[in-house]
């Protein structure tokens, strides 16, 4: 009862604004908390919640990477990929395969490459390149590097 106190005083302050009762808490769930959070672009609090209620952050994660990837045409693929990684390292065992995808669908077919090169699942790897744009990118990858497990169709 503490947590679910402390959670709805939070997302109750004016900075956020979502009036909830407990008995409205209890029925709409942690979890669709955490999405409208993300919805309306509270990630950090998100993050936050979900870390201290003991739930999974790969969504938070995820739909930060993909708004960062989309709010930030100005910067270069090579300083946003160091930014998305630190920030995706947090969960262990997160897929950066949607987030590559996202993407290549925003026009960034190189950051999307960097991304599936820094898959710590090789498996998604290779299917991310199979229905990647950027395929041709990522068959020189694999040439210059001799890297041809990757390629394996």
């Amino acid at each position: 009862m503490c947590k679910i106190s402390r959670v709805l005083n939070v997302v109750r302050s004016p900075e956020i604004g979502i009036p909830l009762s407990i008995q409205q808490y209890k029925l709409l769930t942690p979890s669709v908390l955490i999405g409208r959070l993300i919805t309306a672009h509270q990630h950090l609090l998100a993050l936050k919640i979900s870390e201290y209620l003991g739930m999974n952050q790969e969504v938070v994660i995820k739909h930060w990477a993909c708004s960062k990837i989309t709010a930030s045409l100005a910067i270069p693929d090579a300083a946003l990929l160091e930014i998305l990684l630190d920030k995706l390292k947090l969960c262990k065992g997160i897929s950066y395969a949607a987030v590559a995808a996202h993407a290549d669908k925003s026009g960034r077919r190189k950051l999307a490459a960097l991304l599936v090169e820094h898959e710590p699942r090789s498996s998604k790897q290779h299917l991310s390149a199979m229905y990647s744009v950027s395929f041709l990118i990522l068959y020189g990858i694999a040439l210059a590097t001799e890297g041809w497990g990757l390629m394996q169709v």
